[in-house]
């Protein structure tokens, strides 16, 4: 067998495999993970606490991004670092409190959300603080 490089997977795989890859980790937090075939609330998959029975709705992305139909749904956000090395430093993070620091509040009532390649430098340990996984790699 040949490993498929990144770069030549379709965007569908890409997002499967991202999903495949943070459940992995998840797993070692006691989460078990579910896709979910339809995404209609804004939740890409979910993940359920083996002992707590806690659920994790979370939003797959290739970079940094708050959005309107996301907020008040508590919904983890998961993406890397910087959008040019999409394996890299993975982190999952509320999305409403991703809001607070990523955008300014005239901002989110103008363009209600924000997208962006890179981690500003001046919020990355906010958001490193609210990450509920420590920054992974998805090799």
């Amino acid at each position: 067998m040949e490993k498929l490089n990144f770069n030549e997977m379709s965007p569908t795989f890409r997002e499967h495999r991202n999903f495949l890859k943070l459940s992995s980790v998840l797993v070692d937090y006691g989460y078990m993970c579910s896709w979910l075939p339809v995404d209609d609330q804004g939740a890409d998959f979910i993940a359920v606490h083996c002992k707590t029975n806690h659920v994790l709705k979370i939003q797959l992305k290739g970079r940094i991004s708050v959005e309107r139909k996301y907020f008040g749904k508590d919904i983890y956000m998961a993406f890397p670092k910087d959008d040019n090395k999409p394996l890299e430093d993975w982190m999952i993070v509320p999305h409403d409190k991703l809001v607070e620091l990523f955008i300014s509040p005239a901002s989110w009532e103008k363009n209600h959300g924000r997208s962006n390649g890179k981690i500003p430098l001046k919020i990355l340990s906010g958001v490193r603080q609210l990450s509920i996984i420590e920054p992974v790699t998805l090799t």
